[in-house]
């Protein structure tokens, strides 16, 4: 009550217009908007949160979900080194929205949710990308997949996956890694990846991407005689035809190799009961 009566004076008091501009934007927070909000529900409708905190739960004070909703939304908005997220969270609303205060979130913090999340990887984005195809009804009768190369600069001689290796849009002579995705036609979502070392042949992919896409078909209880997948004919060979066959799924062929569109089409069929 006393605040509001020394407002009040202090309103009163003023003789222009300005003047009172002054006094009632004294006290004012400026606080960032932007997408965030749009971007905030999304991942609440997609219970990326939830998820995460499922297959990586803490004693902490702030959970591990909350934390990456933090650093999820700063990649996609403002992308920052993990010592200034803390800092660009102070000036958005996220804040507000998770009822935590900026300062918990410093970049020890932050590393220590990205080491919880290592483990449970492909699992959690499984089960986020399944939230996805549930509220969207994504079609999945045509997906492609394909396999890219990420340029590492550092010190890596004790990783398992940054090596040096042969790809199509990275010089020979970097580190790298491949990572390896299966995205739906339907909406491009990216349903299936796996991380590969920088030294990893194309074709030697392929046939454990078979049986990750063939059980989370099977999950979603999809068809798999409407399934088609398209990839260019760098993952595709005659001792892949068989593995198709092996695991009950049948190619019809690969183009030729001078086929411009050096494209090959792979037609998935389960065995029958």
């Amino acid at each position: 009550m006393r605040g509001w009566v020394l407002l009040t004076g202090r309103l009163l008091a003023c003789r222009t217009l300005a003047e009172v501009i002054q006094v009632l934007t004294r006290r004012c927070v400026a606080r960032y908007l932007g997408i965030l909000p749009v971007l905030w529900l999304l991942l609440e409708r997609l219970h990326v949160r939830e998820i995460i905190n499922r297959y990586c739960p803490t004693e902490g004070q702030v959970d591990h979900g909350a934390v990456s909703v933090v650093m999820i939304l700063n990649r996609l908005v403002a992308p920052r080194p993990l010592y200034q997220v803390m800092d660009w969270l102070a000036g958005t609303v996220l804040s507000d929205y998770l009822g935590v205060p900026a300062a918990k979130f410093n970049d020890d913090r932050l590393g220590r949710t990205l080491d919880a999340l290592a483990a449970h990887t492909q699992a959690i984005w499984q089960a986020i990308v399944s939230q996805a195809l549930l509220y969207d009804k994504i079609d999945l009768s045509v997906l492609f997949y394909d396999l890219t190369a990420l340029v590492m600069a550092g010190d890596y001689s004790e990783s398992e996956l940054v090596n040096y290796g042969f790809a199509h849009n990275t010089p020979s002579d970097k580190q790298k890694v491949k990572v390896g995705l299966v995205v739906s036609a339907d909406g491009g979502l990216p349903c299936l990846f796996q991380a590969w070392n920088g030294r990893t042949a194309d074709k030697a992919t392929v046939e454990k991407n078979m049986e990750a896409l063939r059980a989370l078909l099977t999950a979603r209880h999809c068809n798999t005689q409407q399934v088609l997948i398209v990839g260019d004919s760098a993952n595709l060979s005659s001792e892949l035809a068989m593995a198709y066959a092996k695991h009950h799924l049948k190619s019809n062929g690969a183009p030729k190799p001078n086929c411009a569109t050096r494209l090959w089409v792979n037609w998935c069929r389960s065995k029958p009961a």
